[in-house]
Formats: structure tokens, C-alpha cells, sequence
């Protein structure tokens, strides 16, 4: 590679053997890569802590339901899905099986808005609103869970681009953000025993 250009000196100035002009060249290009149908691990394994009432609200069947709400803002030219896995064994993550893994979520990734150059103008935005199965409320009878993000990318091979070429920025990320509201039943009668007692 080879880098040339000018400088135009003014003012009145000596110029010796010795004098010199000095500068400095930043290039920032795109990483330019193809993807075959893969599984990406986003972030580290998290550590949740449930608390001692919320273990007794689901000891006494008082969980009406479970809510994941959030939000995933895809700023990357890549097509797939996010996984929320969790599990009350933070070892199950290095299974290439999962085998001991609940999915909380599976969500396709928005597809963000391109400019005629081919880069990001605006993220994909999508809402995380999802009900979780009565049969996963059992994981969270336990004093901590483990919960991991997965990224499944699609091969960049399609039929508008066979070669398979897309570039990424480092101004791209996908950010995944969600978070478990939990309904409860209330018993005003056991309740009132309770405080009686």
C-alpha cells in the first residue's frame, strides 16, 4: 500500500536539510467476511437470584404468570435469531447439546434500514413480549438462575448475494435487553390466617 499527498507551507519560514513536515493517516475499513448457518455466544453466563418470597410464591402455586419483556436493537447487516437460555446449572452452557437448558426466548432479529452505500441509517428494533410456559416455572424454585444469550446467524449466502460478502463496522452491535415480570394470585384469606397467626 502506498500513501502520498502535499503540504503548503506559509509565512515567511527557513527551510533546512534537516526540516520536515510529519503527519499522520488513519483508515477505517469495514471487516469484510461470509457466514455459514452458525451459533454465536453473546456475553458471559449471568447469575439471577430469586428471592426467598418469590420461591414461596411458586411453592404455593401462587404464580399466575411470567412475562419476559425487553427490547433487541440489531445495528449489524447479519439475518438470524436471539435465544434466551437459562438453567439452575451454569455448567449446562458448555454442553454442545443444551441438553439441560430452558429457551426462554426465541425472537428473529429485526433487520435494520441500509443507506444506498450498502451501511446501517437506522437499527431493527423488535419488542420482546413473551408468556413463559407453566412447565419452566419450576427453575425458578431455585435459590439461583443461570441465564445466557445465543446468537444464530444465517448463512450470508442468499439469492441476492451468492458470493456471500457482507461487511460489518465497529459501529455495529446487536444489544439484547429483557428482564421477567412476574403476576401473582393473591389469597386474602390465607393471608389474613397468616397475620392472625
Amino acid at each position: 500500500m502506498e500513501i502520498s499527498g502535499t503540504a503548503t507551507i506559509q509565512g515567511e519560514v527557513d527551510i533546512t536539510d534537516e526540516s520536515y513536515v510529519e503527519g499522520t493517516v488513519e483508515m477505517d475499513a469495514p471487516l469484510i467476511f461470509r457466514v455459514k448457518h452458525s451459533v454465536m455466544q453473546v456475553g458471559e453466563v449471568s447469575e439471577q437470584e430469586i428471592g426467598k418470597d418469590i420461591r414461596e410464591a411458586f411453592e404455593n402455586n401462587d404464580v399466575k404468570n411470567i412475562r419476559l419483556v425487553g427490547e433487541i436493537e440489531n445495528h449489524n447487516p447479519l439475518s438470524g435469531e436471539v435465544l434466551i437460555l437459562a438453567s439452575a446449572d451454569s455448567t449446562a452452557f458448555s454442553s454442545p447439546a443444551l441438553a439441560e437448558t430452558d429457551t426462554l426466548l426465541s425472537l428473529r432479529l429485526p433487520q435494520p434500514t441500509f443507506s444506498a452505500d450498502g451501511s446501517i441509517s437506522e437499527p431493527g428494533y423488535g419488542p420482546i413480549s413473551v408468556e413463559l410456559d407453566t412447565t419452566e416455572f419450576d427453575l425458578f424454585k431455585n435459590p439461583v438462575v443461570y441465564v445466557k444469550t445465543q446468537v444464530i446467524l444465517n448463512s450470508t449466502e442468499t439469492e441476492q448475494n451468492r458470493q456471500g460478502w457482507v461487511s460489518l463496522r465497529k459501529t455495529d452491535y446487536i444489544d439484547v435487553k429483557a428482564r421477567a415480570e412476574i403476576g401473582l394470585k393473591v389469597d386474602l384469606e390465607r393471608l389474613t390466617k397468616e397475620e392472625s397467626d
